[in-house]
């Protein structure tokens, strides 16, 4: 097995996940601090925190971590949702977009120029919705039964808490797809657009990169090094 030390070589970026990695809860992973502030006295390596939990937006990320004591730019945190308001603007360019998100995650939106609407959708996404209704499922069921478009902003089934897992955007879209035999397109880690969006926003030219990103399940936490070529995993 490789050891973490050999592993970690020659990785000028790390890309960070947050819920269940850097902290959990109201609390920080023991060591997360002292990795980050390593990261950041060093002069050849950077970080930044991708989640794929669009339930919230980087400024509410920003507070909580400063609060958990790391204080960090806004630049520094990109969300599923992020990437995919990346995409519907390139590939859905003016489209009218039902969105099943939170009221943070919609405001958040409609500053990037995203046109929410409630009837006659272009696309229609769901989200890590924490005040998801019935209402809001039978009308984005009824949206993508008839032909709509079906994206949704990550695949994750369970987002960690402090007492143990809770329902996330992936498990809302089995409901969908059991409703409306259609499967959604998926975004957010670990697809392309997510690479692509950091690369454009980080300004990373060079064809090889490294992302080392910690991944929390319900079994165990590891350490997965990926190998970055040509934009697409």
């Amino acid at each position: 097995m490789q050891k973490k030390e050999d592993a970690l070589k020659g990785v000028k970026l790390f890309v960070l996940d947050m819920d269940g990695t850097v902290y959990l809860g109201n609390h920080m992973i023991d060591g997360a601090l002292d990795f980050i502030h390593e990261v950041d006295a060093s002069e050849d390596r950077d970080y930044i925190f991708f989640t794929n939990n669009a339930s919230r937006v980087p400024s509410v990320y920003v507070e909580k971590l400063h609060k958990l004591g790391l204080d960090v730019d806004e630049s520094k945190v990109v969300t599923a949702g992020d990437v995919c308001a990346e995409f519907l603007k390139v590939n859905y360019p003016g489209a009218k977009v039902y969105l099943n998100g939170t009221p943070v995650l919609e405001e958040n939106w409609k500053e990037k120029g995203i046109h929410l609407v409630e009837e006659d959708p272009d696309v229609a996404v769901q989200s890590f919705d924490t005040t998801l209704t019935y209402h809001k499922l039978d009308r984005i069921c009824h949206y993508v039964r008839n032909g709509v478009p079906f994206i949704a902003t990550h695949m994750d089934t369970n987002c960690p808490t402090e007492y143990g897992f809770m329902p996330d955007c992936g498990a809302m879209c089995s409901l969908i797809t059991d409703s409306t035999g259609v499967k959604p397109r998926f975004l957010g880690k670990p697809w392309k657009e997510t690479v692509e969006m950091l690369q454009k926003s980080l300004d990373i030219k060079q064809k090889r990169w490294h992302l080392w990103v910690t991944v929390y399940t319900q079994m165990w936490q590891q350490v997965l090094t990926m190998e970055q070529k040509d934009s697409s995993f």
